[in-house]
């Protein structure tokens, strides 16, 4: 790093003596250089760097003498370690601490001096100077501070500058800019993006999120314990190179980056990469640490989001609350198995089927069991078909029931601090062949709480050559299922990409400059699967990843543009490319494929992905729809999500619900309750609720004042002690992926000890969706 900065703990301050500039006059690096070594194993070396091809420019007399000043210096060995501002972003009127940290490295005592000034960008006097004197021994490092009250600013941005004076002359120096952060509270709405039918809108105009996963370009090379600490940490954060990096992409015609943040020691330098990203009208999707629904309950990162002051900050665009989640056999993996929900889907079958038995009678194959306790399949079952397959379609109807109900509470709570934001999450890879686990993005719950989705296309990529082109077409069959499983909601793909060197390739030398042939693949490899996300109907994507150069804990290289900060020849193409996705038609669907929920997700895809390509070759516009399409609650096939005839009891396919929350009215007020509960029963013995259902089975629920006496009018059931005891109706019609308040209303006459369950049913026709227990006291 370059010493940018107050109080950063820098390891190492690397020091650019000559720019190395190309025929365009481009920044190439540093043709002479220096590292100053600040932390073990290397304190106390300094080491210079020279590099240069052209030995007339070496031979050069001025090449010469600086080479000889360096050696000098470097002899000499006092230079600043660090200096400027302790961060790189103020709010208004907040006091400004400056200083600056010295090393020497030589034999004697040096006395110096540090001069530090800070003055708005374009004023030539300083509103803020203090020199300060202070003797450094050899081999050790003196610290300098002072505090700036300026009461209010004048300017948005100030340079900070740092200079170290030996005996009246200057040897050195370091400058930086901050950054006034503006007040948000006042910012037009119409400033954030939102989601309107089935696009993304911003400032009252369609809008695309086109970009990049971004790090930037020095991160490449970087020893994992450095990669790990962030790029936005204290010691890593280099504003002016990232400034350049951000400058290259919106020239390419990017619109947005997607990062990711966590800690509070990083939100200042969070806050000034989001005014450098707004400096180029760049939005940012951001992963944030500490809200993933398996996790937690999102507390830590809703405190982020909230000590950040980011509910009002237009900049971001969206909210990526998890990190390519999946649910995988593996109990030691990373969100430990789906094997972790064995007690919960013990219950979720005595509540669906009413018991074991009844459950293993219909699936015609017994639950499996471990030391005598059902749990979960096998990785076998659930990747191939077999005998076990009904069973296992209740197993994923279970996931999906618990996935959207985690999701849901989350982004709940998200929502309930920033409503101005968008909220998805990367959704790994799913409805394609390596099928692995379930993934949250499958599920209809977590699908209905979220603004968009977010495919990977990893599953899509062959390293050795470019995908085959219709292998590739076929995966627009992933853009159109997302978009029908939300009923329209906008597709972007989180992540796809080319690589150079793909992940765990072994580092040689000969790799740092990469063949021909590499950069060839990757330019068309990113081609067609921009072209691909341009048929298939996508909103947006973001490339993984934006800095080249080899990285080092992963063993690959991804990246689109060199590690001197020059594009690679993909990014013609994405010149090419990006302006195509906007304003484009869509076509009304007149080829449909019809899908079979019941059958095996691999077999699935062959099928319905070979028929896409098919009417696509032919160049028909193509919908997708089941049996359950269109249908509603008085007329949609009682059929169960194992394939079985609904008799009375089972998982129905197509009618679902979720219960969003509940709520008991008590002295207080109002109390929101959790499933399973005691409540206490009121003086008169009759307890008054609310509660919110969310649809997530694809049939629509007609309210009884529609159904025009039809069976399958949907209600709320009031069990008490497993006996239907009342039923109050929706008040309304509900679309798949739709909610609707019930209530208030009043239980039947309770006494201590009552079993009190709610449940949806259509009635005359069936009982369906997840089950909310109370019990009085």
């Amino acid at each position: 790093m370059r010493g940018l900065g107050f109080g950063k703990h820098y390891e190492r301050r690397w020091v650019e003596v000559f720019r190395a500039l190309d025929g365009e006059g481009r920044h190439r690096g540093g043709a002479l250089s220096l590292l100053v070594n600040l932390s073990v194993p290397y304190f106390g070396s300094i080491w210079a760097e020279f590099a240069s091809d052209e030995p007339k420019f070496v031979k050069d007399r001025r090449t010469l003498k600086a080479l000889s000043e360096v050696a000098r210096r470097m002899a000499e060995g006092i230079f600043l370690a660090e200096g400027g501002s302790e961060h790189f972003v103020y709010l208004q009127g907040e006091r400004v601490v400056l200083g600056a940290k010295v090393v020497n490295f030589g034999k004697e005592t040096a006395k110096v001096e540090v001069d530090i000034s800070a003055r708005p960008i374009g004023w030539a006097r300083p509103a803020f100077e203090k020199r300060i004197g202070l003797l450094v021994p050899p081999m050790r490092r003196r610290r300098v501070r002072c505090v700036w009250e300026p009461n209010r600013f004048g300017a948005d941005r100030y340079l900070v500058r740092v200079a170290l004076v030996k005996e009246g002359e200057e040897i050195d120096a370091i400058e930086h800019e901050f950054q006034v952060l503006p007040d948000w509270s006042g910012v037009d709405p119409e400033e954030f993006v939102k989601v309107r039918g089935g696009v993304f809108w911003l400032r009252g105009r369609e809008w695309n999120p086109i970009g990049v996963n971004y790090r930037p370009r020095y991160v490449a090379g970087m020893e994992p314990y450095d990669y790990w600490a962030h790029w936005l940490s204290p010691g890593y954060y280099d504003p002016e190179m990232v400034d350049e990096d951000l400058r290259k992409l919106a020239n390419l015609g990017m619109t947005m980056v997607s990062v990711s943040v966590g800690g509070a020691e990083r939100i200042r330098n969070l806050h000034d990469f989001l005014l450098r990203c707004r400096k180029y009208g760049l939005k940012v999707n951001l992963f944030v640490g500490g809200l993933d629904p398996l996790f937690a309950d999102g507390s830590v990162g809703i405190q982020f989001i909230k000590g950040a002051g980011l509910p009002e900050n237009p900049i971001v665009f969206a909210y990526d609350i998890a990190w390519e989640p999946c649910l995988t056999a593996y109990r030691g993996g990373k969100y430990g198995g789906w094997g972790r929900f064995d007690k919960e889907w013990r219950e979720w079958i005595e509540e669906q089927y009413g018991s074991l038995e009844e459950a293993e009678r219909v699936w015609g194959y017994p639950a499996r069991r471990l030391n005598g306790q059902v749990v979960g399949p096998s990785e076998e079952q659930v990747r191939t078909n077999g005998p076990w397959r009904r069973m296992v379609a209740a197993y994923r109807r279970f996931i999906y029931d618990i996935l959207g109900e985690r999701y849901c509470q989350v982004v709940r709570r998200i929502k309930e601090v920033d409503p101005n934001h968008l909220i998805s999450f990367r959704g790994s890879n799913s409805f394609t062949p390596e099928w692995r686990g379930f993934w949250p993005i499958q599920s209809p719950g977590v699908v209905r709480c979220i603004d968009f989705l977010s495919p990977e296309g990893y599953h899509l990529l062959t390293v050795a050559s470019p995908t085959p082109w219709e292998d590739m077409l076929r995966g627009g069959l992933i853009t159109l299922y997302h978009k029908f499983a939300s009923r329209g909601k906008p597709v972007f793909w989180a992540e796809f990409g080319g690589p150079i060197y793909p992940n765990r390739t072994p580092w040689k030398q000969k790799m740092f400059d990469p063949p021909k042939e590499r950069l060839e693949y990757q330019r068309e490899q990113i081609r067609r699967f921009v072209e691909m996300f341009l048929r298939s109907g996508a909103q947006g994507w973001a490339i993984w990843w934006f800095p080249g150069g080899y990285r080092v804990n992963e063993g690959s290289d991804w990246g689109i543009f060199n590690p001197d900060g020059t594009e690679r020849p993909v990014c013609q193409v994405l010149r090419e490319l990006i302006p195509r996705f906007r304003g484009r038609p869509e076509r009304k669907p007149e080829f449909f494929i019809t899908l079979d929920p019941f059958a095996h997700p691999k077999e699935e895809w062959e099928r319905a992905s070979r028929a896409y390509l098919e009417a696509l070759k032919a160049g028909r516009a193509i919908g997708l729809r089941t049996e359950g399409t269109g249908r509603t609650s008085l007329d949609v096939p009682l059929v169960c999500v194992d394939g079985s005839p609904y008799r009375g009891r089972g998982p129905l396919q197509f009618l679902n619900a979720a219960f969003d929350w509940v709520r008991v009215e008590t002295r207080e007020g109002w109390k929101e309750v959790k499933d399973g509960a005691e409540v206490a029963l009121p003086p008169d013995g009759v307890l008054r609720m609310e509660a919110q259902l969310g649809n997530t089975g694809e049939a629509k629920w007609v309210c009884p004042a529609r159904a025009g006496g039809k069976k399958g009018a949907v209600f709320l059931g009031i069990f008490v002690n497993g006996k239907l005891a009342k039923k109050v109706p929706i008040p309304k019609d509900v679309p798949y992926l739709g909610s609707v308040k019930v209530g208030p209303f009043r239980t039947p006459p309770l006494k201590p000890g009552d079993k009190v369950a709610l449940r949806a049913l259509a009635e005359g026709r069936a009982i369906f969706g997840r089950r909310f227990d109370l019990t009085i006291r």
